[in-house]
């Protein structure tokens, strides 16, 4: 929002020496965001008026001049091309060092001497657009020199000064005050700054506003929910035309366009006091009656800006007999605007919900300097001080205008002014430091509260510019000292806390080192989202999809995430999809929550101290590798996995999976099983998984639940010292069936083995060749040691021939 010095000026006395810095810091530490400062007179520095004494011929150019200019104190000879240039014309002339838009550009030019076609021009007599003040002086050509003459300016005074140009306009963030409706005028924050300034605030004085006769005037608030108080008040005799130049710069330095003056006397008043107004020409309302009421279902109806808009039925409209004319607290109607032969209008000041005119301009996609100020909540009681203060302006404006109406004031709101208990001992524990209670009841006062003392205690209440929701708790009351006493005034001290030492997150602790661990053995950390495509998931899961257990959103985005996910293999796989174009090998991780619906008996509560519980949402550790130069993937994520779980210290083995999913190849699928519990399962993705997604190698991916995991017990690395004894290997090679799981041979082996069997090592499968079909030829490595002693040969061979007659015994297997 931007905001006028002077205009502030005209109702705080700001104390002298006080610079816009000053003020503009003040404002921001105490109520709210300066962002920036435009000093009027600084576009304007080195332009005085001047006044042409003669004017001669360029010998060299059959359109320029040149003409000597009158500047006070100096005589300069300037080379100009302007068409209506004239002996004693007033002019804006431009000295060297002044800044212009020259010829109409955009940036600013530094005027410096120069020698047009030979002769030498020492500064410029300007056009109104080379100064930026073509809002105010009209231009017909760009050759047409800013005629001054009729304004009788003083010759050498500064422009800026002579036009009264040299206010300061401060820019204020609106973020920082949407919660003070009372703030959206100038006449609010002069009210805030003679209470941060402690000086005297002037009183908004303002006729009374009398009826008149000649017009009938009826209103009728149908929704009074929506429209608290309306005011109509029917002035004829008005004269439609531009308004007065202080009128028309007063609104230009607040960002706002002048249209005439009876749209600008709207305007300036709903700049000043926060209440916008609207007018309608009288000969538009039909019947003379206005009824505020909601929109048909279905109606469409057309705004100042000639757009047609379709309304619902919660949107207000102001109607008069037998039509709509405006869109209440938004926007005027093409219907009833004022024309430029308008001599009769009807003026509306009324009270909208804020709620419904926020709603009513987000829906349509329509924000107005009204709406942005109706929807922080406008006090009704402003109405009445706004439509007198716009009455007088107009008949002002206006000599021949007159009231010719009754002041029709439909009001269904009682304003009570609400009452807060201030405990002076909570107040001062709140701000930090001690207050005194006679500077507490001074500042409340500044700030327009009542206040009444009792004892311990003081009882505020709340005027009614700041009872619009903004202040209603004790909190308010602290904020408003706090922020008057001076935050910078309070001294940062830390506050006196019991330290404690946080409780272990065993889970995180865990996650930290997992992922150390797989980004060690070259995996990438994935990170996708948690709601997913139910098409894709039931393409992928195949029989094994079960639509009960899926979570489905009701308010979703897009049908591609429309539930959540129930495991991270699709997310994994979809990124390997779309990483396989870019890269040959791909290798990547997840640990991320999954959900299932179904109960959870140790999942979260919904709500404190229910037993009902939310559904089953674990976090999953998720893993594939894709390689083209592995042609065994299985056996790569079933050895990344059991080195993992070595590392982790957990006991594991593996077995076969019943339930395997529709996307993994069955027959190089197994179940992970640690410490007992089964917690997921790792195996390779089949052929036609592949090809959807196309995925032209073999790929293989794990999946265990990390929630689980993370509460199973496991044994930590403890240093050892390095052994004295050495260790013996032995290799197996054995042909057997394929309907034997490693994992059960493993078993077998480290019976027969014994303790000083320390560890079985699998290092090759083979298939196919001379070996039969149904039978694969599995290579492992075995491991001999004694902590206590050296082990002998014959002792080794025996545990050798222990193991391949177990084997041969349970397995039938052959010994190559």
């Amino acid at each position: 929002m931007l905001v006028s010095l002077n205009w502030l000026k005209k109702f705080v006395d700001v104390p002298k020496g006080f610079s816009s810095q000053d003020l503009a810091l003040k404002l921001t530490s105490a109520t709210v965001e300066v962002e920036g400062i435009t000093e009027q007179g600084e576009l304007l520095r080195d332009v005085v008026v001047g006044k042409i004494v003669a004017i001669t011929e360029h010998p060299n150019a059959d359109k320029l001049k040149l003409v000597s200019v009158d500047a006070g104190r100096d005589q300069y000879t300037v080379v100009c091309g302007g068409t209506n240039l004239r002996d004693s014309m007033l002019v804006a002339m431009a000295k060297v060092g002044a800044r212009v838009h020259w010829h109409g550009e955009a940036a600013l030019t530094e005027l410096k001497p120069v020698k047009i076609r030979g002769q030498e021009s020492h500064g410029m007599i300007c056009t109104s657009e080379e100064l930026s003040l073509r809002h105010l002086f009209a231009q017909s050509s760009e050759t047409e020199i800013l005629d001054l003459t009729e304004l009788k300016l003083p010759v050498g005074t500064s422009l800026a000064e002579a036009l009264e140009l040299d206010d300061t306009v401060i820019e204020i963030d609106n973020k920082s005050m949407t919660h003070r409706p009372d703030l959206w005028g100038v006449y609010g924050l002069a009210r805030e700054l003679a209470a941060v300034l402690n000086v005297p605030l002037l009183d908004y004085a303002v006729p009374e506003l009398k009826g008149g006769r000649g017009k009938k005037l009826k209103v009728e608030i149908k929704d009074k929910a929506k429209c608290r108080r309306y005011i109509g008040v029917v002035i004829d005799g008005v004269r439609v035309e531009p308004s007065p130049r202080a009128l028309r710069q007063v609104l230009e330095n607040s960002g706002v366009r002048s249209i005439n003056n009876i749209v600008d006397v709207t305007n300036f008043v709903m700049l000043e006091l926060g209440n916008p107004l609207h007018a309608f020409d009288w000969r538009q309302i039909e019947l003379g009656a206005i009824v505020v009421d909601t929109a048909k279902k279905g109606e469409k109806f057309t705004t100042l800006d000639g757009v047609e808009r379709a309304l619902n039925e919660e949107m207000l409209l102001i109607k008069d007999g037998k039509k709509s004319v405006a869109l209440a607290g938004v926007m005027g109607g093409e219907n009833s605007e004022i024309q430029a032969d308008t001599t009769t209008i009807l003026l509306e000041s009324a009270n909208f919900e804020a709620t419904n005119i926020r709603k009513t301009s987000m829906k349509l996609g329509l924000r107005t300097e009204g709406s942005a100020r109706w929807e922080k909540g406008i006090s009704p009681l402003q109405a009445e001080l706004a439509a007198r203060k716009a009455v007088a302006m107009i008949l002002e404006l206006c000599p021949g205008a007159k009231v010719a109406s009754k002041v029709v004031d439909e009001n269904f709101y009682k304003f009570i002014a609400p009452e807060i208990e201030l405990n002076l001992d909570w107040l001062d524990h709140r701000v930090g430091v001690p207050l005194e209670k006679k500077g507490v009841v001074d500042i409340l006062e500044r700030l327009g509260f009542a206040v009444k003392d009792k004892k311990d205690t003081l009882l505020v209440s709340v005027p009614y510019w700041r009872a619009t929701g903004d202040v209603s708790l004790p909190e308010d009351i602290v904020e408003e000292v706090a922020r008057m006493y001076g935050y910078d005034r309070i001294k940062p001290s830390m506050p006196m806390v019991e330290l404690c030492a946080p409780s272990v997150n065993l889970e995180r602790q865990l996650e930290r080192r997992v992922k150390n661990i797989l980004v060690g053995y070259g995996l990438t950390e994935a990170s996708n989202y948690s709601l997913v495509d139910p098409v894709f998931l039931e393409t992928l899961l195949g029989p094994t999809f079960k639509p009960e257990l899926i979570i489905r959103l009701k308010n979703y985005l897009s049908v591609e995430q429309s539930v959540l996910r129930p495991a991270l293999s699709p997310g994994l796989l979809r990124n390997v999809a779309d990483n396989s174009r870019f890269y040959a090998a791909v290798r990547l991780f997840e640990i991320g929550r999954a959900f299932i619906n179904r109960s959870d008996p140790a999942g979260y509560s919904r709500r404190s101290g229910s037993d009902d519980r939310l559904p089953w949402q674990h976090r999953l550790l998720g893993g594939v590798v894709l390689d083209p130069a592995d042609d065994q993937p299985f056996s790569t994520v079933k050895g990344l996995v059991s080195s993992l779980l070595d590392a982790l210290g957990y006991d594991y083995y593996f077995d076969t999976l019943d339930n395997v999913p529709g996307f993994m190849e069955a027959a190089r699928t197994v179940k992970v099983v640690v410490a007992g519990s089964a917690i997921g399962q790792l195996g390779e993705v089949n052929a036609s998984t592949a090809s959807m997604l196309g995925i032209h190698q073999a790929a293989a991916l794990f999946e265990l639940d990390f929630t689980l995991l993370a509460a199973l017990p496991r044994q930590e690395s403890v240093y050892a010292g390095v052994s004295k004894y050495p260790s013996v290997f032995r290799d197996v090679a054995i042909v057997l069936d394929q309907q034997y799981p490693w994992e059960d041979i493993k078993k077998e082996v480290k019976k027969a083995g014994g303790t000083l069997l320390t560890s079985v090592d699998l290092f090759d499968v083979y298939e196919g060749g001379k070996i039969e079909a149904g039978q694969r030829s599995l290579a492992f490595h075995l491991k001999y040691w004694s902590s206590e002693r050296t082990l002998e040969s014959a002792e080794v061979d025996a545990l050798q021939q222990k193991v391949t007659a177990a084997l041969q015994k349970k397995f039938a297997a052959e010994v190559r």
